[in-house]
């Protein structure tokens, strides 16, 4: 396995800690992504 198969995405969402913005963070998150 290459470094580069094992590397996550990575997301940053603005505005995760409220309603719309939150949503899309934790989806994000469980599919896989790394949010920042």
């Amino acid at each position: 396995m290459s470094a580069a198969s094992s590397v996550r995405p990575v997301v940053l969402v603005t505005g995760a800690a409220r309603r719309i913005g939150r949503a899309i963070a934790l989806d994000l998150a469980a599919h896989g992504h790394d949010i920042a």
